[in-house]
């Protein structure tokens, strides 16, 4: 007797990965061109830049070959941001043209990318992330130090940040939680497999990042897996990537906004400065959990997401 029950969207995503041209050279080819769009097409603007700086540019500004620093963070967060925008528009054209499938089947079972999952994780993540950074002010208060950024370099800021961060984590969520993750899904539909997989690939391109060499590769790596297998684990069980993508850009948005560290790969005119030695497994690694559980749960309490039929 045929299964009459629904397909639930989790059930849809991972047999959308069967969908299209799934070739292993295909795969192959995709994840190598998405990468050189990415990171070399992407990155021209910011090689100009520097070119220009160090030949002839205003004496307010210059660049190293790592950054671009001066009287304002705004143009090296602008140039750093657009090789996301880049990537994103390379993931479409790999599933187009070589896998000949949609976007939308890459990102979600459903039958549309659902924005109101983004901004609901948005909500999550900004009242989760600005509960425990006002435990952390009354109760560590000495390892934060307001920095009193200029008002309208501020503004500024904000208002790229608003615009371009969200591009960064979606660009992020569609290669990893969408493009990649189907491809494990070729491999293996367990849960355990997809969450580890995924999280430890997540790891890989940001291990060149400056954090992990000023402050301890290890404990940089463990909270990656973390926020990389909280992330894998929504979308498995959401069916698609908009509470990941939501919950990360607010992640990414308030680090910048809010409070950063003294070393960061994005640097920014945050209100408050961390400054830390190294980074601490403990306690952290339990208020990360308690962080991801609490948003779970809210997550579904609202979509249901742990009733996903196998």
């Amino acid at each position: 007797m045929a299964d009459s029950r629904p397909v639930t969207p989790g059930e849809r995503f991972f047999r959308n990965a069967s969908l299209g041209s799934n070739a292993w050279w295909r795969w192959t080819l995709g994840i190598i061109a998405i990468i050189l769009i990415w990171m070399g097409i992407g990155a021209i603007p910011w090689l100009v830049a520097c070119q220009y700086l160090r030949e002839s540019g205003p004496a307010n500004f210059s660049c190293d070959g790592v950054t671009i620093s001066g009287d304002s963070a705004v143009p090296e967060f602008v140039l750093s941001i657009y090789p996301f925008v880049i990537g994103i528009i390379g993931v479409w054209l790999t599933v187009k043209l070589l896998h000949r499938k949609s976007m939308t089947q890459v990102v979600t079972g459903r039958t549309t990318f659902d924005y109101n999952r983004v901004l609901f994780a948005m909500g999550v993540g900004a009242c989760l992330y600005l509960a425990s950074f006002l435990v952390e002010l009354l109760v560590v208060r000495a390892e934060l130090r307001f920095q009193a950024p200029n008002p309208w370099e501020y503004l500024t800021f904000l208002l790229f940040a608003i615009v371009l961060i969200p591009y960064q984590a979606a660009f992020e969520e569609i290669f990893f939680r969408g493009y990649l993750l189907q491809r494990l899904v070729r491999f293996s539909k367990n849960r355990t497999f997809l969450v580890a997989m995924s999280s430890l690939l997540f790891v890989l391109p940001h291990l060149p990042n400056p954090e992990p060499w000023a402050y301890g590769v290890v404990p940089y790596v463990v909270f990656l897996l973390m926020i990389g297998g909280f992330l894998t684990l929504v979308t498995v069980l959401d069916g698609g990537i908009e509470l990941a993508v939501g919950y990360h850009a607010l992640n990414n948005l308030l680090i910048s906004l809010v409070a950063n560290t003294e070393v960061s790969v994005l640097e920014s005119p945050a209100l408050f400065v961390v400054p830390i030695d190294r980074y601490e497994l403990f306690p952290a690694v339990f208020v990360e959990l308690v962080v991801y559980s609490l948003a779970l749960l809210v997550f579904n309490h609202k979509y249901r997401c742990f009733r996903l039929r196998r």
